[in-house]
């Protein structure tokens, strides 16, 4: 089980206002922890302006591989 500082810091680091490496390296943590309370977090930024922070959270959402996950993906 990821370390819950970790989780928080990488919870925060997807809200960065206008930092895109901060956003997608948050994502990318998120995936790699495969933390299905991450789910709500990563969801809305599968709309964000950025197709780099939009891949990257299409990529945590499917290594998550969560059930919640799948109607959030775009088809």
């Amino acid at each position: 089980t990821p370390h819950p500082e970790l989780t928080g810091l990488a919870t925060a680091a997807t809200r960065a206002p206008n930092d895109l490496t901060t956003r997608m390296a948050g994502a990318r943590i998120l995936g790699r922890m495969k933390q299905t309370s991450s789910v709500p977090t990563l969801t809305p930024l599968l709309t964000d302006k950025l197709l780099g922070v939009r891949r990257e959270a299409v990529r945590a959402l499917l290594a998550i591989k969560a059930p919640t996950a799948a109607p959030a993906l775009p088809a």
